[in-house]
């Protein structure tokens, strides 16, 4: 479910990390890579010293930030980089709204990335700063998020993300968090189908509504954290920058085609949940029809057999009156009625059967 989380920052303090002081329980863990077409430098958790030198010539740095960062890394990150205080200040007070903006020299993009979990969808921050010749990521959690990318980037100098400049790993990473959602949404279409089956046998388990419910849930938080993303990304197609060369554009228009797919399919899985929602409903309702129509048939059957039962059982004298009941004292007058009730039974059954009432 989406992660409606509080603000670090309260009402009328200053902009920027100038007014905040506390450090994470857990230190954020970070990642370097070095690389040109023909080297690459890997390092993982390098000093101050290492992440803080000046990038070389001719090469791309990518700085990874798994976890949460403090005011001390990310006011050291300002210092070394040249980061705008608001970009951190957004960094550090996570569950913002998918963004993109321009600070100086820099490019600063928000991102959402749905996460599947065992009961719900978690929706998680992933700040990425695009500079002349580096990339900053930021994910909120020490999730190996974007291995993937640093499997492409160890497997040599022919793939097109060592050749190409930074403007390409961050599509890359882009394109990775936008797929992100089409996971969510295979396994949410496994789930539809598999209710819908559920659904239609004749019994299904009351829990298969809590399950409708949290479905629809995910699909409007979902929702609600990628539909600002297409604008973000259809910006850094649109808007001419020096930082994103029109070789990457390309590759951005078919990621902006992917979030346009995704979110029509949320919009369409989102309605396979209300119907299904319907049709559970539905089936509840014919279930009680039908357990109605069956007391009410077993009722009618009975009204007028009560009839003749209780008529028969008022008290008259027979010996007063030749008209109380003369019945009574025939010699076979009890068969005779037990004959008359089960003729009455198979009757109105036959009766019910032709008008096809069970």
């Amino acid at each position: 479910m989406f992660d409606h989380r509080h603000r670090v920052s309260t009402p009328g303090s200053s902009p920027g990390l100038s007014h905040l002081h506390a450090e994470p329980e857990q230190p954020a863990s970070l990642h370097l890579v070095d690389y040109t077409a023909q080297e690459l430098e890997e390092v993982e958790r390098p000093d101050e010293q290492r992440w803080r030198a000046p990038v070389p010539a001719g090469v791309t740095r990518w700085l990874s930030i798994r976890g949460k960062p403090g005011p001390t890394l990310l006011r050291k990150l300002a210092e070394t980089y040249g980061l705008h205080q608001l970009a951190l200040e957004d960094v550090i007070n996570v569950g913002q709204r998918a963004k993109f903006e321009i600070f100086d020299d820099w490019f600063f993009i928000v991102m959402q990335a749905p996460i599947l979990g065992p009961d719900s969808v978690k929706i998680e921050q992933v700040s990425i700063f695009l500079g002349d010749n580096c990339v900053i990521s930021i994910h909120e959690h020490e999730d190996e998020l974007f291995e993937p990318i640093r499997h492409r980037l160890r497997l040599g100098g022919t793939g097109r993300i060592r050749v190409l400049g930074p403007d390409y790993l961050c599509y890359a990473l882009l394109d990775l968090l936008v797929d992100m959602g089409f996971l969510v949404l295979d396994e949410t279409s496994n789930e539809l189908i598999d209710l819908e089956e559920q659904l239609l046998t004749d019994d299904p388990e009351p829990r298969l509504l809590e399950t409708i419910h949290q479905i629809k849930r995910n699909m409007i938080s979902v929702r609600r954290a990628l539909m600002p993303q297409r604008d973000v990304i259809n910006m850094l197609i649109r808007d001419e920058n020096p930082l994103m060369e029109e070789r990457t554009r390309v590759f951005l228009r078919d990621c902006y085609d992917h979030m346009v797919h995704i979110l029509e399919l949320l919009d369409s899985y989102r309605d396979m949940a209300s119907g299904l929602h319907d049709l559970y409903l539905s089936s509840l309702s014919q279930k009680m029809n039908e357990v109605m129509k069956v007391l009410t048939i077993i009722a009618t059957i009975f009204i007028p057999l009560s009839f003749v039962v209780g008529l028969y059982g008022m008290n008259f004298n027979t010996e007063l009156s030749p008209w109380n009941m003369p019945e009574l004292n025939t010699r076979y007058g009890y068969p005779v009625l037990w004959l008359a009730l089960v003729g009455i039974v198979g009757g109105m059954l036959t009766y019910f059967k032709r008008k096809h009432w069970f």
